[in-house]
């Protein structure tokens, strides 16, 4: 997940991907936000937001990785 620089200009982005009614284009926004790990920070209350409200499992399951994926990368630096 060090993707650097670049990486933090496209996390807005992906936070807007992710009110996307397709769950597919969601799921790919959401495991693109946990490759990029701790500099998708600004992500975690729209990936909770939606952990919390998608009635879909396999949204939920890949927003639970990501989550992880962000937070635990953030007590490496």
């Amino acid at each position: 997940g060090r993707m650097g620089e670049k990486a933090r200009d496209v996390v807005p982005a992906l936070i807007g991907t992710l009110k996307d009614e397709d769950m597919w284009v969601q799921i790919k926004a959401i495991q693109a936000l946990g490759a990029i790990g701790p500099k998708a920070k600004p992500a975690l209350v729209e990936l909770e937001t939606l952990l919390n409200n998608s009635p879909d499992k396999e949204v939920r399951a890949v927003t639970t990785s990501a989550i992880k994926k962000i937070k635990n990368e953030l007590g490496n630096h």
